[in-house]
């Protein structure tokens, strides 16, 4: 009861240092800590903040809900965009919607001239946000689109090695090639999978960027952290497979076109096992085919992303409580 006692008046103590604060410098002093000591890394011209964050590590609600700490966040929030913090809702939608389609080309700008003035807008916390966001979404588009062509239904059954008539164009290549390997149709990347993979390897630098930036320590103590690191994980181990596959299709394919290459088909031709098991179709595949893992580990990673949703919710002021209430009622059910 004594340390809780102490523990009180000490989080007293530090909200009435908030409250005598005069001006932005005392308030920043505050939240900043011992000015001499330098994190690992924080950008520079903006304050470290370390007496906020280690407020926010042991959850002193009262320190960060205070006005002038709320104050001092909404002024680094819009740093570098004057007037923005003022606009209404539909200008800042606008400007996110802006955001989100020039993006590719304010990367370009910021990587070609980080000290630009579109460099340092691009630094803003307000515009990492809505291009992290943008970012994320455009990857989410791009796992809806990859699964676009089924939502028409399957035109392949698992018994099959040649698509319905309905679609004819999608045997367009066996017939350019008589000797292809059907599963030389099946495993290759596509341009909108080479796409996904892009996006993976650039999460998975910002996750790398981000535990040499906080410490390994600090990153295990996120909860969201392993889920971001168990869906990037899955979508590496997912590629990984698939690329196997497509390796040893390869293969057999070559040997094909060595021993094979004046037959005009290989109907009525005996193929060694190793190059036979590459023309069946799907359902006799072998359970432990590096295709088949790939896309179970490949359907688990997409249901992971979809969920990392609730990783941006809580930044708006309407669905953030709601999360936070929804988490605790779950939390609540299993207590009696």
């Amino acid at each position: 009861n004594d340390y809780r006692r102490l523990s009180g008046q000490c989080k007293d103590y530090v909200v009435g240092l908030l409250d005598l604060c005069r001006s932005t410098e005392e308030v920043e002093a505050i939240l900043s800590g011992d000015t001499d000591s330098e994190e690992k890394y924080h950008p520079p011209g903006r304050p470290s903040l370390t007496r906020l964050k280690l407020a926010i590590k042991y959850e002193l609600k009262k320190f960060v809900a205070h006005p002038n700490c709320q104050q001092q966040l909404l002024s680094i929030w819009y740093e570098n965009l004057p007037g923005l913090r003022q606009q209404t809702t539909a200008v800042k939608l606008l400007v996110v919607l802006g955001v989100a389609v020039g993006l590719p080309g304010l990367a370009v700008a910021y990587l070609v001239a980080p000290c630009s003035r579109v460099g340092r807008v691009m630094r803003s916390p307000f515009m990492k946000f809505v291009a992290h966001a943008s970012s994320f979404s455009i990857f989410l588009c791009l796992l809806v689109l990859n699964a676009a062509d089924r939502f028409a239904g399957t035109t392949l059954l698992p018994n099959m090695t040649t698509h319905l008539p309905t679609r004819p164009q999608q045997n367009q290549q066996q017939e350019r090639d008589p000797i292809l390997l059907y599963r030389m149709t099946t495993t290759p990347f596509t341009w909108m999978e080479i796409l996904i993979i892009s996006w993976v390897i650039g999460m998975i630098w910002a996750e790398v960027k981000e535990i040499w930036s906080q410490g390994a320590g600090e990153y295990l103590l996120e909860p969201w952290n392993f889920l971001d690191f168990g869906m990037l994980a899955i979508f590496l181990a997912s590629f990984s497979s698939r690329f196997s596959a497509y390796k040893h299709t390869y293969s057999a394919q070559l040997y094909v076109h060595t021993h094979y290459t004046q037959l005009p088909t290989l109907d009525n031709i005996t193929l060694p096992p190793h190059v036979h098991y590459y023309t069946l179709a799907r359902l006799s595949w072998l359970p432990s085919d590096p295709q088949l893992v790939s896309e179970g580990l490949y359907a688990v990673a997409v249901v992971l992303s979809f969920s990392r949703i609730a990783y941006i919710l809580p930044a708006n002021e309407s669905f953030g409580p709601l999360q936070i209430s929804l988490g605790r009622t779950v939390k609540a059910y299993p207590k009696p």
